[in-house]
């Protein structure tokens, strides 16, 4: 497995209180699996894919990342750990203005410890469709352009995993299914894991694996549960 979870609770303080907004006895997936996680906004999805990807730290309960006990790891060592073996796609992209496509890319590459490797970042936005634009800045670029420079940013580690909130967010419809098109495919190719989370029917369908968040997360069922 490359991801298991077991007894992990999550919360956060709100209102002098604690909100309780995930708690997940047990949830487990497969090298290779590519699932989408469906639920509403707010439900607590995108708060579960930063406890996997060891940006936040669960209250209690185990995370076990590529057979690595994540939660029992302080923060540098989450971040080394994330580096090497996670690729997350944000919905707002989370792209560097004062760099290009190509320097977005290579740049997320020296975060894991490998060499930059100039060459594979330039395939990954040929495979994205923009070798034509890997020269241009955030700026100069639509907004389904952005988002393909996030999957290329998200592969350039050549991770085990990839985790992607809410991907499609911020696109029209047609930019959307061609970002999910793009990322089933390239995470296909290269062997890849795929955790994506959204509330968007059109996308959860192209998934033959969905995961309702609410089948699985506790939190909603007991008192003091996310709203």
């Amino acid at each position: 497995m490359v991801v298991d979870i077991s007894e992990v609770k999550y919360s956060y303080k709100s209102g002098g209180g604690l909100l309780n907004v995930i708690d997940i006895a047990k949830w487990s997936m497969n090298e290779g699996e590519r699932i989408a996680i469906s639920g509403p906004s707010g439900c607590g999805k995108s708060t579960l894919l930063n406890v996997i990807a060891g940006l936040l730290v669960p209250d209690r309960g185990s995370i076990e990342i590529c057979g690595e006990r994540i939660d029992k790891l302080g923060e540098a060592a989450r971040d080394r750990f994330r580096a090497r073996h996670l690729g997350y796609v944000f919905q707002n992209f989370n792209l560097l203005q004062g760099f290009t496509a190509l320097e977005n890319v290579l740049l997320a590459g020296t975060f894991s410890g490998k060499k930059a490797r100039t060459s594979l970042s330039a395939e990954l936005l040929d495979r994205v469709g923009l070798s034509a634009r890997m020269h241009h800045y955030p700026s100069r670029m639509s907004i389904g352009e952005q988002q393909r420079v996030a999957v290329a940013r998200a592969l350039v580690n050549e991770p085990n995993i990839v985790l992607a909130d809410e991907p499609t967010g911020s696109l029209d419809p047609k930019n959307s299914e061609d970002v999910v098109k793009l990322l089933r495919e390239t995470v296909a190719e290269r062997g890849v894991s795929l955790i994506l989370v959204s509330h968007e029917k059109e996308v959860v369908s192209a998934f033959d694996n969905e995961v309702r968040f609410l089948d699985i997360n506790k939190a909603f069922e007991s008192p003091g549960g996310s709203e």
